[in-house]
């Protein structure tokens, strides 16, 4: 079978700050529009247990392999 790329562009790494996991274990998926992954990272506020478990996020742009945004989950809550 051939490899085949992902074309979604937007990567979302979100973890711990006292915990983070090595390498790419702190990779929580791929998207394809900033607007898809806002909301993706709204909900993760939303919840409860997910905003415990990863208090900080960053999103990268895979075409430009540059840090987008990143910031506190909980900070998600107040944004527009």
């Amino acid at each position: 079978m051939a490899w085949t790329p992902d074309p979604k562009r937007f990567l979302l790494f979100a973890g711990y700050t006292y915990y983070p996991e090595p390498a790419w274990g702190d990779f929580r998926g791929a998207y394809e529009t900033m607007q898809e992954m806002k909301e993706v990272l709204h909900q993760l506020a939303l919840d409860e247990w997910v905003s415990v478990e990863y208090n900080w996020y960053q999103i990268v742009d895979r075409q430009t392999l540059t840090l987008v945004e990143e910031g506190e989950l909980s900070e998600r809550l107040f944004a527009t």
